[in-house]
């Protein structure tokens, strides 16, 4: 029963504090001045990932320093390392050398 209980904690900690009115519209700004991935340069599924998470830090939910543009299969492997519920302090590094050698290997084939 620990984990159901672990289980239930998670969501109500990612659910808890609700997202300010400025959100939706900041979003869709920063996909329009960002139309790639950061990490393998696409256009689509792209997502607004938030470096520090918004649950840990939610003051900073608005600040456009804290933003990264990532694709949704992106956003899985290079922002949450394949984990919904870790989170990549090293995410714009990562994306940077992910763009660079997927660029690599595109030129190569």
């Amino acid at each position: 029963m620990g984990w159901f209980r672990d289980l239930i904690g998670q969501f109500q900690v990612w659910g808890a504090t609700p997202r300010s009115p400025g959100w939706s519209a900041l979003r869709d700004r920063w996909v329009r001045e960002n139309p790639f991935c950061a990490g393998c340069g696409l256009k689509f599924r792209l997502e607004v990932h938030h470096i520090i998470p918004f649950h840990i830090r939610p003051d900073l939910e608005l600040d456009e320093n804290n933003l990264i543009q990532l694709c949704r299969d992106c956003h899985w492997h290079i922002g949450h390392l394949r984990d919904w519920s870790c989170h990549n302090p090293h995410v714009i590094d990562d994306a940077a050398v992910y763009r660079r050698r997927y660029s690599e290997a595109r030129i190569k084939n």
